[in-house]
């Protein structure tokens, strides 16, 4: 099973409800699927690597990773010139909700790409 975590960057801290689900899916032994962003992803990302769990897949929007906090697997997605940053973004988390069985998403109710993400779900 493949769980595609995404959430709103300017979410840094986990609600007590979300790492208990994290815990299940531990416990589970799925794969874990997320972006390279600051906030959420980094967070996730850390909860993992403290948690030392590996089966992790970082997902980058090109050839440079922002955040790996757990040095996870990567899967680079390629863009193509004259993309727009939101664009380009937009291309990794389709890649990442076309890889999952399922998806785990913390919003807080501004982010466009959360809510795209929620839409496209």
């Amino acid at each position: 099973m493949h769980v595609y975590i995404t959430g709103s960057p300017e979410i840094t801290s986990l609600p007590e409800a979300v790492t208990k689900r994290l815990d299940q899916i531990v416990d589970k032994g799925y794969d874990i699927l997320v972006g390279d962003n600051k906030g959420f992803d980094s967070t996730i990302q850390k909860y993992f690597a403290m948690r030392k769990y590996r089966r992790v897949t970082v997902y980058v929007s090109g050839q440079h990773t922002r955040y790996n906090e757990g040095a996870f697997g990567e899967v680079h997605i390629p863009g193509w010139s004259g993309d727009s940053a939101v664009e380009f973004a937009r291309l990794k988390n389709d890649a990442m909700i076309a890889d999952a069985d399922c998806a785990i998403a913390v919003w807080d109710g501004y982010s466009r790409a959360v809510r795209q993400d929620l839409e496209e779900l």
